[in-house]
Formats: structure tokens, C-alpha cells, sequence
């Protein structure tokens, strides 16, 4: 249980105490009201309604006080809920944003995708699940405890009407639960035949094998009912075989009570309270064992959530590389993707003068984005050193977010002399056609603009930005040759003493540049001056 907590500091120290205390509580409140019940039935049986009053008032106010102690209860598991959700939702976001570019699968922006079953799981287990548990074993334990100090024979029944019905129940529900997996199983396969058809229907159309992929897809539909079928005849008759267990306890304790009281065995009041306490532990007698199962269950989803929440520290983009200082240094660069044999780049070096404004070019595959994605950090070299400072990176194809025009060039910083930079980054007669200019709020990822519209934005927001060093990679792709150089050499303008490096495939940009790489095969070669011809 402590790593669900793990990071939740408030809710370690105050809420779990809280629900705690309202677990031992429940039952002390439950014990006192049986006792209140059995005293009034006692009473009431020897001496009439007369004078029962005063028992009466009691045995109301412990009832509003169970009911009070319930609603504090719910409450309380409701703020575990909340926390527990909020906590994981941080986690993941420090995943994300500081999770090590380099390490494979943390820097994924479907990552909130993926893990949101698992977090819906931990919450669940966090504020229903473990209370639930917690609550119901102290309910036994005490009730239990309290029953045997009434009365030690009529307590020896209930218990072994209790392991008979857990014992029974555990039986039950492992065979649900069994149909239950299948059924996710099944579930699970066919949803990826949907998504694999979904995926290639194009191919389907093209081959006309549309009765070919339906079969495919039938086969898992007709397994899946089979087994919705199959969970469907065997649930009535255990779910009835769960009822009765749970209700065995409470027969068996009226039938020792038919034979008892007559006899002396027990006295009618304490009959009642302890048939009061059997009553209050039916619920848990019915649900119990599927708590625990639902616990186990959810095991796998809380260990992959700890992970991501003890390995969110939080780290720099670029492996927590410092500012550029110095040259740009790279020595013998090879690198290949996984699962390829051939070398993206092979042997590259270069070394790159702070304040030099450079042009990677060549075909594609030829290996520039590669060596720029390397010089940002987001890809280690398989053989080689690079030395680089930490970077200002652009993508072609730039993700802007659901706010205002100004607020994603400023992302949360001031954003000085803008009308400048509207003018200099040929931003300005975007945010004229727009209804409200800058504060315009932009749609998902920029719907309502054009690929190069988004890069001008994409672009705005680096010239906004303080660094060292400028990575661009195909950022002005969508961009005519005339306005790419004007934003290029207003952008050289701007940042005048940084480092720029921008993949290009537009050669005719390459003389604006100072110095050129030509990328061929995985190979890089210098043209000093920009000016060269093409």
C-alpha cells in the first residue's frame, strides 16, 4: 500500500489516518447500537413498551451516529480518490516532460494513453478497493471479538458458518473470474482485428479481399459471444450460490437461536445483538473475497504506476545538458536505428563555431535529421562523442496548443515587442485575419491553420525564446522560397549571437546560410560560404 501513497505526503499523514480511524470507529458504532437493540428487545419482552423510552432515544441517537461516522467515511474515500488521481496525472506529466529523452518509451506522447486504464485501476483500488478491505476485516475482527465475549456458543456456530461461506465464495469467484479474463481476452483480440482492418482497408479495397479480412474478423467476434454466452449460463446459478453463502451465517445463527433461547442456552437480548452484528457483516460476507480478488488484480497496474512515479525526476531536455558556451564538437558520428542494418550516419565530424548560422542538406535519408536530432540529445551516438549545449529544437511539423496565438509564441514567459516579431517572423497578416489578432484561441493542434502558418507560430516562439543554440529541422518546408529567406535572415537578425542550425531541403535557402553540410549516404561534407553554387 505505501507506494500507492508514495509522493502523496498529505495523504499518508491525514486522510489514511482519517479512514483509519473511521474503520475502527464503524464497527465500535455498529457493536454499541447491537447491544442498544438487544437491551430494548429484553426489556421490552419483561416489562412491556413502558419505561423503553429512554433505550429507545439511544438506540436512535447510535444509529445517526453510524450514519454520521458513514458519511465522514465516503468523504474521506472520496479525497483519496481525488488525491490518489491527481498525484498519478503528476506523475505521468513529470514522466513525460522530464523522463530522459534518450530512454526508450518515456519521451511518448501516447504515453497518457496508454497508462490511463492503469491509473483509472490505482484509483479505484486506492478509494474502494483497500477501504473497503480495511473496513470489512476490522468489522469482523472486532465484531467477531465482541460476539464471542455475549455469547461463546452461539459465536461458534456463526464462525463456522463464516469459513464455510468465504471458503465457498473463494471457489465462486475464482470461476467468474476465470470466465471473466477470458472474456477480456477475447475482447482485447477483437478489437485488434477491428484496428488492423481499420488500419489496411485501403489494401482490402485494392485486393478486393473484403470476404477474406470479414472472415478474420467474424472468427474472433463468434469466439467472443461464445464466451459472453458461457459467462451468461454459469453466472445466475453462482451468483445465487454467493447469495446463500452469504446469507448461511445469518440462517444459521436463527436456527441456534430457535434451539437456545427456549432452552436457556442464551437470553433473548443477547440473541438480538449478536443476530444485529451478523446482520451488519452480511454485505462483507457477500463481497469480501471479490475485494480481495479485485485487489490482486489491480497489483500489475499499481506496480507500473510506482514506477512511473519513482522514476519522474525531473531532468533537462537533452540529458540536463548546460547552455551553450562553447563550439559545437562533434568527433566519428555513427549511428543506426534499432532493428536497421544500414548506418544512418557513418564517420561524421564537424565542429560548428559558436554564433555560426549552418545548413544541413541533402536528400532524404541522406542523414541530416538524424545528426541534428543527436546534436539536440534526443539520439546518443552509437559510436563517437558529441559536445553540444542545450538546444531551442523546432520540428517540421510543429505541435501548437489549444490557446491563444500569444500565449503559444510566449508559452508562459513575457513576450517582448511582439508587433517586431509578428512583423519579422511574416506572422502579421496571420493574426490580422484572425477574429480577436493574437488572443485568437486556436483550435486542436491548430486546425484552423495552415502547415505554414503553424511553422510561423512554431518559429515566433523560438525567436521569442532565450537560448544558445537553434535547431531546425525542415521548419520552413511549408513556406515559400521568398518568405523562408526573409523570416530566416530576420531570425539570423534576432539572435544575432546564438548558435543556428536548420536542416533545409529547399537549396536555395543555402545561401543564406554561412556555412553548408552536404549529407550524403550517412556522410557529411563542409562547403564553407553559402554563396556557393547548387
Amino acid at each position: 500500500m505505501r507506494f500507492t501513497f508514495k509522493g502523496i505526503y498529505h495523504l499518508r499523514n491525514g486522510y489514511f489516518v482519517v479512514l483509519l480511524l473511521m474503520c475502527f470507529l464503524t464497527p465500535l458504532a455498529a457493536v454499541l447500537t447491537s447491544n442498544a437493540m438487544g437491551q430494548l428487545t429484553e426489556h421490552v419482552s419483561e416489562s412491556g413498551i413502558k419505561g423503553a423510552g429512554r433505550i429507545a432515544a439511544v438506540t436512535c441517537g447510535l444509529y445517526l451516529v453510524e450514519v454520521i461516522i458513514s458519511y465522514i467515511f465516503t468523504y474521506c474515500r472520496g479525497r483519496i480518490n481525488g488525491d490518489v488521481y491527481a498525484a498519478v496525472q503528476n506523475g505521468i506529466q513529470k514522466h513525460i516532460f522530464f523522463g530522459g529523452l534518450n530512454d526508450a518509451g518515456k519521451y511518448d506522447v501516447n504515453l497518457y494513453n496508454s497508462v490511463s486504464n492503469d491509473a483509472d485501476e490505482v484509483c479505484r483500488f486506492s478509494s474502494e478497493t483497500f477501504p473497503n478491505i480495511l473496513l470489512q476485516t476490522v468489522n469482523l475482527i472486532v465484531i467477531m471479538t465482541y460476539m464471542l465475549i455475549i455469547d461463546w456458543k452461539i459465536s461458534v456456530v456463526y464462525f463456522a458458518a463464516v469459513i464455510l461461506s468465504v471458503g465457498t465464495q473463494m471457489i465462486i469467484s475464482r470461476a467468474v473470474n476465470r470466465t471473466g479474463e477470458e472474456i477480456k481476452s477475447c475482447e482485447s483480440k477483437l478489437n485488434e482485428k477491428l484496428a488492423d482492418i481499420l488500419r489496411n482497408r485501403i489494401i482490402i479495397k485494392c485486393y478486393e479481399s473484403e470476404e477474406f479480412a470479414g472472415a478474420l474478423y467474424e472468427k474472433e467476434r463468434n469466439e467472443f459471444y461464445r464466451k459472453r454466452l458461457k459467462l451468461s449460463r454459469i453466472f445466475m446459478p453462482l451468483k445465487t450460490a454467493g447469495i446463500i453463502c452469504g446469507m448461511l451465517p445469518v440462517i444459521s445463527i436463527c436456527v441456534a437461536g430457535i434451539y437456545m433461547i427456549p432452552r436457556g442456552f442464551i437470553s433473548i437480548g443477547a440473541f438480538i445483538s449478536v443476530f444485529y452484528l451478523c446482520r451488519k457483516t452480511v454485505s462483507s460476507q457477500l463481497h469480501y473475497v471479490d475485494l480481495i480478488i479485485d485487489a490482486v488484480k489491480t497489483r500489475p497496474a499499481r506496480r507500473r504506476i510506482s514506477d512511473i512515479m519513482a522514476t519522474a525526476e525531473k531532468e533537462k531536455a537533452g540529458n540536463g545538458k548546460p547552455a551553450l558556451k562553447n563550439d559545437i564538437c562533434a568527433e566519428n558520428i555513427w549511428y543506426r536505428y534499432p532493428g536497421q542494418d544500414n548506418w544512418a550516419l557513418s564517420c561524421v565530424s564537424m565542429r560548428i563555431q559558436r554564433g555560426s548560422k549552418v545548413a544541413f542538406v541533402g536528400e532524404s535519408g541522406s542523414g541530416k535529421s538524424t545528426m541534428l536530432k543527436i546534436i539536440a540529445g534526443e539520439l546518443e551516438p552509437e559510436r563517437g562523442k558529441i559536445i553540444a549545449g542545450e538546444a531551442v529544437f523546432t520540428k517540421q511539423f510543429p505541435h501548437v496548443f489549444s490557446i491563444s496565438v500569444r500565449d503559444n509564441i510566449s508559452m508562459g514567459g513575457a513576450l517582448n515587442d511582439s508587433d517586431s516579431i509578428y512583423e519579422k517572423l511574416c506572422l502579421k497578416s496571420v493574426i490580422e485575419g484572425l477574429p480577436e489578432g493574437d488572443e485568437a484561441v486556436l483550435g486542436e493542434n491548430g486546425g484552423n491553420l495552415s502547415g505554414g502558418q503553424r511553422q510561423r507560430i512554431a518559429l515566433a516562439r523560438a525567436a521569442a525564446a532565450e537560448g544558445g543554440l537553434y535547431l531546425f529541422d525542415e521548419s520552413f518546408s511549408a513556406l515559400d522560397p521568398e518568405t523562408a529567406k526573409t523570416v530566416i535572415s530576420n531570425l539570423f537578425e534576432i539572435k544575432k549571437e546564438a548558435t543556428v542550425i536548420a536542416v533545409i531541403h529547399q537549396r536555395e535557402l543555402a545561401g543564406v546560410f554561412d556555412e553548408v553540410y552536404e549529407f550524403d549516404g550517412g556522410k557529411a561534407e563542409k562547403r564553407r560560404g553559402g554563396s556557393e553554387k547548387w
